[in-house]
């Protein structure tokens, strides 16, 4: 299937020298569960191959079927990840009444 993919880390990451952090990756993929294969191995996207080496635990939180390349650059534009999350939605729903 391909389409547009979110993956979620279960812990945040932040970079080295302390200037990102980090709870969300944004893709497109032709193949999305062969572009996951190749996150979990720790090649493609630098920030994937980076956090996977640390050991930060994640998984794919939500697909968008058929969505283009365009549709990719839109939804990284927005900047806000978690919104689109629906593991992070929820987590912030459990503490409200």
């Amino acid at each position: 299937m391909r389409g547009c993919y979110l993956i979620h880390f279960e812990v945040a990451y932040t970079s080295p020298n302390g200037a990102k952090t980090v709870r969300h990756y944004l893709g497109w993929a032709s193949n999305i569960a062969q572009r996951v294969r190749s996150h979990q191995a720790g090649n493609g996207a630098r920030l994937m191959s980076v956090v996977t080496a640390a050991g930060v635990p994640w998984h794919v939180a939500r697909r968008w079927k058929d969505a283009t390349r365009q549709d990719e650059r839109r939804l990284k534009r927005w900047h806000n990840h978690g919104q689109l999350c629906p593991v992070c939605r929820t987590a912030g729903k459990a503490g409200t009444a």
